[in-house]
């Protein structure tokens, strides 16, 4: 898995983990606006 990665344009990683970070920055924005206040 990891050296089909390394393979991959560095671009397409750099789109991965961009789209990673967002997701993962959704997920606390989406737990935090769930939290009772």
């Amino acid at each position: 898995m990891l050296h089909l990665a390394l393979q991959k344009p560095a671009k397409d990683r750099l789109q991965t983990i961009q789209m990673k970070k967002n997701r993962k920055r959704d997920l606390l924005r989406t737990h935090l606006i769930s939290i009772p206040q």
